[in-house]
């Protein structure tokens, strides 16, 4: 009709279409999402501990020399040659993430890191979580269980060096430094005070 108004009105630009339309009178089916079969995916019991406590220290060695991180040789070679405190400080801790007897992650407590600050300690550095079991916020849970142990150790400030920007700051660090004169062609520095 030339005078109704809904007659002149435009097709919606954008209408839905179900890929899965239901069968008529019958409830809309759900897609079931899956995840692909990754045993790391699970939720497995994690247990954190120092690498001085592993009873098979030779299963972290030969974990960390075929991770595709360059740190990870170069600290399979550290414990290997027993140098691991000699070169990060006495106080250093290296803590090992598993989950069903599997390594999912690994992070560090040092006294220096590679950013030269030899006036600031202690650091979390070598962080890192194995590419099957990324997505669970396992890093945050490192984190917090370094923290914990420098907490416990009296340490009232931690720092922290990475290439990522915006990765730390929602686990409470403040950025305190951006620099250029790390091993990256940009690192920042954070750091936190621990309640």
């Amino acid at each position: 009709m030339a005078g109704d108004p809904a007659a002149h009105r435009r097709p919606p630009r954008h209408k839905h279409r179900d890929r899965h339309p239901a069968p008529a009178g019958k409830p809309h089916p759900r897609p079931t999402r899956t995840h692909p079969a990754n045993p790391a995916r699970k939720r497995a019991t994690m247990k954190i501990s120092e690498y001085r406590q592993q009873k098979h220290p030779e299963h972290l060695i030969a974990y960390l020399e075929h991770i595709e991180w360059g740190a990870g040789k170069h600290l399979a070679e550290l414990l290997r040659r027993g140098a691991f405190t000699a070169t990060y400080g006495e106080s250093a801790e290296l803590h090992i993430a598993e989950a069903d007897g599997k390594i999912i992650g690994f992070g560090a407590i040092t006294e220096q890191d590679y950013l030269p600050r030899p006036q600031l300690k202690p650091w979390i550095s070598f962080l890192y979580i194995d590419p099957k079991a990324r997505g669970q916020r396992l890093s945050g849970k490192i984190i917090e269980h370094l923290e914990q142990r420098l907490r416990e150790r009296g340490d009232n400030t931690v720092y922290l060096a990475t290439q990522h920007h915006g990765l730390y700051e929602k686990y409470g660090y403040t950025l305190q430094e951006t620099t250029d004169e790390g091993i990256h062609d940009r690192d920042y520095l954070y750091h936190k005070k621990l309640p």
